[in-house]
C-alpha cells in the first residue's frame, strides 16, 4: 500500500495544501494544535484486492449448463469461476459430484472444476483422432 508520511515542526502555521486536505476531514481546533505541537500527517492508498460481484450467483442446473457451454474456452471458465466464493465453488464441485480435498484452497478447487468440466471434449478429441 504506497504511503507518504509529512511531519509538521510545533510552532509553525500549516501550509497551503496541507491545510486544505485537513479541513476538508478534521476541525479547526485540530489544525491548531496540530499548528501548536507539531505531528504527524500519514496519507496512505488502499485499493481492493479482488473486485466482487454485485449480485447473487446463483449455484443451480442452469449456471451448470452456462459452465458447461463455455467448456471449450478456459479463459471464460475461470473468469465465471473467479465470481464465486469457495463456499459456492463447493456447491458445484457438489453437483457435478467433483470430489475434493477438504481443506483445498480456491484456486485448487477451480483448477479442478475447469480440468473436469474441459475432460469430455479432451476425451472426444483424443477418440476422433485415434480413428
Amino acid at each position: 500500500m504506497p504511503k507518504h508520511e509529512i511531519l509538521h515542526k510545533a510552532g509553525v502555521s500549516v501550509s497551503g495544501e496541507l491545510k486544505y486536505i485537513i479541513q476538508k476531514y478534521f476541525s479547526q481546533k485540530d489544525i491548531e494544535r496540530l499548528e501548536r505541537l507539531g505531528g504527524r500527517v500519514l496519507i496512505s492508498v488502499a485499493t481492493p484486492y479482488k473486485v466482487k460481484s454485485k449480485e447473487k450467483i446463483l449455484i443451480d442446473k442452469r449456471f451448470v449448463e452456462k459452465l458447461k457451454s463455455s467448456q471449450s474456452d478456459s479463459t471464460a471458465l475461470k473468469d465465471t469461476l473467479d465470481q464465486l466464493s469457495v463456499k459456492q465453488l463447493k456447491e458445484l464441485c457438489e453437483i457435478l459430484k467433483q470430489p475434493l480435498r477438504s481443506n483445498a484452497v480456491a484456486e485448487e478447487i477451480k483448477r479442478e472444476l475447469i480440468r473436469n468440466l474441459q475432460s469430455e471434449e479432451y476425451w472426444q478429441r483424443i477418440s476422433s483422432e485415434s480413428t
